[in-house]
């Protein structure tokens, strides 16, 4: 009866459509200001979208309709227009959405080193990269220099740990700035709402001095900088997250943005049992701010707050016992950013606190850390025709007090095993100064120098860190950027890396081509790192191509090759991110005006381990004492390949509210991806600990404007 009820409705539509007269439409799109042409453009109508097309290269369309017809034209980043279909010849001018999509520069940009980044994302990017997923760190994840050897948005830059890596948001560190939201033990997302972001730097080496405390790749991230015309509101809903984010005028002068997410777990479990059978539980809840006010003509101020509980269970395997990994974690952060500018001058304060509490055990293992980071930076900044001048005080203190108990035999951590209690408090104290100039004497070139000079604290050391840059434009499409510089940082326990000092010197050439839509990447680089009195050389190189066939096809490939090496005493082996390929590929296709498809694919070299060669049973503990091979006999683990791939659809529901639906398969051919090699009770059977196995994820995003 049902299938004769829609048959019979399908058939009567049918008719009904026929019934009416079919007129063609011609038209361009084009962007109301610059009155360039918007390529991929969506036009469709309102009485049928399914219909819809997409404008070409010129922003030029085609498109059949029933007479009298209403049209509705869409853009990410542009605010939607409806047009009437009685012109047979259309003419659409789109404007920029203010709320949605910022602008990319402000009046005076607060880094002067812009010229010498190698990436810049604007928020779109985020937004339409498959890689990303809508995450800005996972943006960043996608580029050629990125190194990141886990499923994770901590990022690694040019084989450099991800300690490392600086994150800067309204030009104040933000340590720790991932979530565990992908639940598998390993994987996370970062706490940054892209909502927010305007747009973010990469510099994947030599970052530059106006920044302190990094001593590998910088990643600038800006907040949005302008007052919203009206309310908009957008909440998404999926198996694993329910959020909302407001950005609400509160004044004239003045706007607020707000956003929550609750993240649990039971829904996405059941969806995907395989895959998640070693995660027991997790729960995230956030709450973040954001407020920008102008204050006169010549000033604004930002004010961000971010908070998040969160907590996770997942199965935990060691030769000496089976446990539960568990982790609670909180924290809060708050940055203010005072920027005031003059006719030739531009000068800034910014300031950021951030306090958080974390415990953690597993077997005979438990750890309770809480850390305090305090922030302040003054800045003034002159500008001339052709020189800009850029001097500035900095103040980067971190505390961190940690306590619990840890085995006293690494190989021995059940519960039952013996532990020693520890309690310690350390600071990182960095106090500093800084001068960055830049000058361009023409179109074409443009040269940076920077020092920076910290003041020694208590038993810290004296240190100098400097860089030089040259960004030349070889002609009208292609650049050249040279990057050189010593640079230094103070890290306490909280990764990876031990706590101590650490000093890198580094050289880096990119290269790249960019015309009619395609864009090609050259780059080789060197780093030597001396965290303490080791010492870790990394040389590597980067090819890359972005290039887009179409207004519905694009295309992503890279290639990367490291060669690091760790010298620790007078042992030399391969670092984890010695890797002979590291290969990317994504693409997209805008299979309509409201269904698109991406794919990526993965494929790297396995990372090296230390292989078990011998056993001996400890009587007193009753349990087996490991042999390791020695650094000449480091093994390989297989190679790590995945395919993920995503379809997505947008339903205009009315004129001011739409939705967005999207599926995922992530590692669609379910490759096991060995992560690690765990061993049997008594080591004679090694086994494989694995990456996310196939997961299917799904959702949708409602926005209100």
């Amino acid at each position: 009866m049902k299938k004769l009820f829609f048959t019979f409705a399908f058939l009567l539509n049918s008719i009904l459509s026929l019934a009416q007269s079919q007129v063609t439409i011609q038209g361009k799109v084009i962007d109301a200001i610059t009155q360039e042409s918007l390529a991929g453009a969506s036009v469709y109508p309102l009485s049928d979208w399914q219909q819809g097309t997409s404008t070409d290269n010129e922003g030029s369309f085609t498109l059949e309709v029933t007479d009298n017809d209403t049209l509705m034209v869409t853009f990410i980043g542009y605010e939607p227009q409806v047009v009437s279909a009685a012109e047979k010849e259309l003419f659409v001018k789109l404007k920029a959405n203010v709320q949605s999509m910022e602008a990319i520069t402000v009046e005076a940009s607060s880094l002067v080193a812009e010229e010498f980044s190698i990436k810049k994302i604007e928020q779109l990017e985020i937004y339409t990269n498959p890689n990303a997923k809508a995450d800005p760190l996972l943006a960043v994840n996608a580029l050629p220099a990125a190194t990141t050897l886990d499923e994770s948005a901590s990022i690694s830059l040019r084989g450099g740990s991800p300690a490392q890596t600086g994150i800067f948001l309204n030009d104040v560190p933000v340590y720790d700035a991932v979530r565990f939201a992908q639940v598998n033990g390993i994987g996370t997302f970062s706490i940054f709402n892209t909502a927010l972001i305007k747009q973010l730097q990469v510099f994947p080496s030599n970052p530059p001095l106006e920044f302190g405390n990094t001593s590998a790749g910088l990643i600038s991230l800006q907040t949005i900088d302008r007052v919203p015309e009206r309310t908009s509101i957008n909440a998404v809903v999926s198996p694993a997250n329910i959020g909302v984010y407001a950005n609400v005028p509160v004044q004239s002068n003045a706007g607020v943005a707000l956003f929550s997410n609750f993240q649990p777990s039971g829904i996405i479990q059941a969806m995907n049992p395989e895959a998640l059978r070693d995660l027991e539980h997790f729960q995230t809840l956030d709450f973040g701010a954001h407020y920008f006010r102008k204050l006169g003509d010549k000033s604004n101020l930002k004010i961000f707050n971010y908070a998040v509980s969160e907590g996770y269970r997942f199965a935990s395997r060691h030769p000496s016992g089976n446990d539960t990994f568990q982790q609670r974690k909180w924290r809060n952060f708050t940055i203010a950013n005072l920027q005031t500018q003059y006719e030739h001058s531009l000068v800034t304060f910014n300031g950021g606190f951030s306090i958080s509490d974390m415990r953690f055990s597993v077997g005979n293992l438990k750890i309770n850390m809480q850390n305090q980071d305090v922030y302040f930076s003054a800045n003034y900044t002159r500008f001339w025709d052709a020189w800009t001048l850029k001097i500035g005080v900095t103040y980067d203190h971190r505390r961190a007090n940690m306590e619990g108990q840890t085995p006293v035999f690494g190989y021995a951590r059940a519960p039952r095993h013996p532990v020693q209690q520890f309690q310690s408090v350390q600071h990182a104290k960095a106090p500093e100064g800084y001068v960055y100039g830049k000058y361009q004497p023409n179109q074409r070139w443009t040269f940076g120098l920077g020092v920076r000079k910290n003041v020694a604290i208590n038993d810290q050391p004296n240190y100098l860190s400097y860089q030089l840059n040259t960004h030349y434009r070889l002609m009208k499409h292609q650049t050249l950027t040279l990057s050189a510089g010593r640079y230094h940082q103070q890290v306490i326990p909280q990764s990876e890396l031990a706590s101590g000092f650490y000093r890198s010197d580094q050289f880096s050439i990119d290269y790249q081509y960019q015309r009619s839509g395609k864009t090609i990447s050259l780059a080789i680089f060197y780093k030597d790192d001396r965290p303490g009195k080791n010492q870790q050389q990394t040389y590597g190189a980067e090819v890359a191509a972005d290039i887009r066939w179409s207004p519905k096809l694009k295309t992503q490939v890279s290639y990367t090759y490291l060669n690091a090496t760790i010298q620790e005493n007078e042992n030399t082996f391969a670092s984890p991110y010695d890797l002979n390929y590291f290969v990317r590929a994504s693409s997209s296709y805008q299979v309509s005006s409201q269904w698109s498809l991406s794919g990526i694919f993965i494929h790297r070299q396995g990372t090296q381990y230390q292989p078990v060669i011998g056993r001996q049973w400890n009587t007193d503990l009753e349990v087996y004492a490991p042999a390791y091979a020695p650094f000449n006999q480091i093994q390989r683990l297989p190679d790590y390949s995945t395919v993920d791939l995503s379809i997505s659809r947008i339903c205009p529901l009315t004129e001011k509210i739409s939705a967005v639906f999207f599926g995922n398969i992530n590692n669609t051919l379910n490759r096991q991806n060995v992560r690690t090699i765990n061993y049997s009770q008594d080591y004679s059977q090694p086994f494989n600990e694995l990456f996310s196995q196939r997961a299917f994820y799904a959702g949708v995003v409602l926005q209100w404007q």
